[in-house]
């Protein structure tokens, strides 16, 4: 039998993209708000988002797209 994971997406708008993430490990939707400001970076497929103690939230891009208003020629990237 295979039963399939239901992960939770979430939005990170950054300066040009908006990044779709999920897989996001202990990652509390409930300790940031909708427009609150992160530190947060990329590395290959994965996004960290820091953490008040320092420690990272590792998270698994599942797409982007362009934020509105960012200056790039490609409308749509798929990691």
């Amino acid at each position: 039998m295979t039963t399939k994971r239901r992960a939770k997406l979430y939005e990170l708008s950054g300066a040009d993209l908006v990044y779709k993430i999920d897989y996001c490990g202990r990652f509390q939707a409930g300790k940031f708000n909708i427009g609150q400001v992160v530190d947060y970076r990329v590395d290959g497929e994965r996004l960290y988002i820091r953490r008040e103690d320092g420690k990272e939230y590792k998270c698994k891009i599942e797409g982007t797209k362009a934020a509105k208003g960012a200056t790039t020629d490609d409308a749509s990237t798929t990691h």
